[in-house]
């Protein structure tokens, strides 16, 4: 099982937090830019840590995944930190601001060997299957 952390406490890290307890999967950290809203958060999704900064959750080699539910203007600051931690990305869409960042943030993954993927990815797509 792959430990999450969760970067961002809004409603979408809300639907976030209640998919991966209904798949039995837990929630490692969380930080938010406001420290209580964190302190919420891990109390209604039963996280293990809370983090001061985004920096420190990063920091902490037992996060496997980063889950970034921001405002889009910080995706790709965010999703650039995570993947030079060696982190995996999962980002709400959308994933950047522009296909500049995009490309960059696509390159940087390549050459870590990590996944990103933004919240509107159909890995199952049954157009894409069939052509």
């Amino acid at each position: 099982m792959y430990n999450w952390g969760i970067i961002g406490t809004g409603w979408i890290a809300h639907e976030m937090g209640e998919a991966l307890k209904r798949m039995d999967h837990g929630i490692y950290g969380v930080v938010s830019g406001r420290y209580e809203n964190a302190l919420s958060y891990q109390k209604e999704f039963d996280v293990k840590h809370v983090y001061h900064t985004i920096d420190e959750m990063l920091e902490d080699s037992h996060i496997d995944i980063v889950y970034i539910a921001t405002p889009h203007n910080l995706h790709y600051e965010e999703m650039m930190k995570a993947l030079e931690a060696g982190k995996h990305v999962f980002v709400e869409k959308s994933i950047t601001v522009n296909d500049k960042q995009l490309e960059e943030a696509v390159s940087l993954a390549e050459k870590k060997g990590l996944v990103i993927m933004d919240g509107v990815t159909l890995k199952m797509d049954p157009v894409k299957r069939t052509r």
